[in-house]
């Protein structure tokens, strides 16, 4: 109400654009995909988040869904999806496999998410709107955390293969020559990584 410059933006022609968006088939029956600014872009891709969460809502275990777009490392959107399955409280990881053989059956490759997280409840304003800034900031946060670690363990294991090659005496470890090839062995059983 009384901002002229959004005013001037929703009306085109005279006519009042609500940036819902619809497709239709050859028959000429229009489907409703959400709204303009939920659409993301994933690989060159225009993808309705509404498109995957009614997949994701077919399966009975799942209560709500939502999917919101995350920047990773290089700046690509990719996919997060969050759910609330109340009675999977301790089998995730089986809810997990038959949601992404669901998506993966059901729709191309680049709308599958990457991520699933599982909620309690739903983010939601007083009025009971989804807060889709909130779960991409959940996702944000996860990914920052799961970044720190990565760095944390490629930063460890490299100096303990420095360590071990010095020990070893071993000049270079490169795509001829194994750990495996050598008489030695990593000391530290917490390591689990492979050098070709």
């Amino acid at each position: 109400w009384n901002l002229k410059k959004k005013t001037r933006e929703v009306f085109k022609d005279g006519w009042y654009c609500t940036n819902d968006m619809f497709t239709f088939d050859a028959d000429g029956y229009y489907e409703y995909q959400g709204r303009a600014d939920d659409m993301l872009k994933i690989s060159g891709q225009w993808v309705s988040p509404a498109e995957i969460e009614e997949q994701v809502l077919k399966n009975k275990a799942v209560s709500e869904a939502a999917v919101v777009g995350v920047s990773n490392e290089d700046g690509l959107v990719r996919l997060a999806l969050f759910l609330v399955a109340p009675e999977a409280k301790g089998k995730t990881e089986e809810l997990e496999k038959e949601l992404i053989d669901l998506l993966m059956a059901n729709l191309s490759i680049y709308k599958c998410p990457r991520r699933m997280y599982f909620l309690d409840e739903m983010p939601l304003t007083a009025t009971g709107k989804l807060q889709r800034f909130a779960l991409r900031q959940m996702a944000e946060n996860q990914q920052a955390s799961v970044t720190a670690w990565i760095k944390y363990e490629t930063y460890r294991q490299n100096w303990t293969l420095i360590l071990w090659s010095q020990q070893n005496k071993i000049n270079s470890i490169g795509v001829d020559k194994k750990i495996s090839d050598s008489q030695t062995t990593i000391k530290d059983a917490d390591i689990n990584f492979d050098v070709l």
